[in-house]
């Protein structure tokens, strides 16, 4: 049985996912155009004017919060756990 440090100590040596190098690239921007044009594509298909007030800027608010919830995804667990 592994003690948690050692496991940690694994997790440490292993190669960036390809995750973690896209977000340490700094790509949060485009990411979030690129998705931004998926959910004008879905809010169409659901029959919304994507014009009208209050939905313009729905689509870059949805993919910004996608983007920062997902953010975690690209810090390896042991960031997280010896900061």
């Amino acid at each position: 049985h592994q003690s948690k440090r050692s496991r940690t100590k694994s997790l440490a040596d292993q190669p960036p996912t390809p995750c973690e190098l896209n977000r340490r690239a700094g790509n949060d921007e485009a990411r979030v155009e690129k998705i931004a044009g998926a959910v004008s594509t879905i809010l169409e298909a659901l029959g919304e004017d994507r014009t009208r007030p209050g939905l313009q800027q729905t689509p870059k608010r949805l993919a910004q919060l996608l983007v920062d919830c997902t953010s975690g995804y690209a810090r390896r667990l042991d960031e997280v756990l010896n900061g």
